[in-house]
């Protein structure tokens, strides 16, 4: 039996005000799609939870000049279908197409998805990539983070008590491209075993902005600087994007588990990498037919 209080909340104020008084851990509550089934394995103490999934402003997607605002509370459904998402974040918006079911994608928000801090979130990745800034709302106001400083651990974050994900400010950057690969055990509803996103500016032919990051080949996801930094700069041939991709074991930590090990891993980020940025540059994928990893 589940030993939780329940109290829903009509905005924003009066969830943090809530969560700044609880006698217990609290959790927000919109999709639950993590949180209920944690619950349910026993793998939440008592606790309280704040339902906000009827708060409005936490919802939907705005443009504004210098950055995307997507509001935590956006469903994956919300996501998918907008167009902003689609044409400008296209990392995200193919990040979104492996997470879950389209139940579960109805029900599941991004703002979630950043709260459970799983190193394998799918919609983290592209988050990551392209410089996105949580704005959290707590009772000592607001604050901004970036998401690459967001995660401290698997499972944690930089989450004070009483602080929600009110939304994220993603940066726009004229003729930004993105793209994002997944690796898991079957091509639908599954956890990833290694996950990367790319996003890359280019100006007449030269790179000048690259941001590379990796979902569950550390205890958070990570960037890979080494491997941006040899390719800022330059004109993106595929020997330099081979040399570039070539850095990556070098830059992930992961572990050996029941869904895979340490080597292969380290490896399908190369290869992930190495393809993420071949499609954004228009190079060939796969002359040789070697790689059964599919581009999504």
């Amino acid at each position: 039996m589940l030993n939780i209080r329940y109290n829903r909340a009509g905005t924003v104020e009066e969830a943090v005000a809530l969560a700044s008084t609880s006698k217990t851990p609290v959790h927000f509550l919109s999709g639950g799609t993590d949180l209920v089934v944690k619950a349910k394995a026993g793998k939440i103490p008592a606790s309280t939870w704040i339902d906000i999934s009827r708060i409005a402003p936490i919802k939907g997607v705005t443009e504004h000049p210098a950055f995307i605002y997507i509001g935590a509370g956006s469903t994956y459904s919300d996501l998918e279908r907008s167009p902003v998402v689609r044409t400008q974040l296209g990392a995200l918006w193919h990040a979104i197409q492996e997470i879950g079911s389209p139940q579960i994608r109805s029900l599941a928000t991004i703002g979630g998805n950043f709260a459970n801090a799983s190193p394998a979130g799918d919609a983290i990745p592209p988050m990551v990539a392209h410089s996105a800034v949580l704005v959290l709302v707590g009772p000592e106001g607001n604050r901004r983070v970036e998401a690459g400083e967001f995660f401290v651990g698997p499972g944690r974050s930089v989450l004070k008590k009483g602080e929600l994900i009110h939304g994220f400010e993603v940066p726009r950057w004229r003729g930004a491209r993105s793209a994002f690969l997944k690796l898991g055990p079957r091509r639908s509803l599954a956890i990833s075993k290694v996950s990367a996103a790319v996003m890359i500016v280019e100006e007449r032919q030269v790179v000048t902005r690259v941001q590379i990051a990796l979902g569950a080949v550390a205890p958070t996801v990570i960037r890979a600087p080494r491997a941006e930094s040899l390719l800022v700069g330059k004109r993106a041939t595929r020997e330099l994007v081979d040399e570039a991709a070539a850095l990556i074991p070098s830059e992930v930590h992961p572990i050996t588990d029941f869904r895979s090990d340490a080597d292969y891993r380290r490896e399908m980020a190369r290869i992930l990498v190495t393809r993420a940025l071949r499609s954004l540059l228009g190079q060939p994928i796969d002359p040789n037919g070697q790689w059964d990893v599919e581009f999504r």
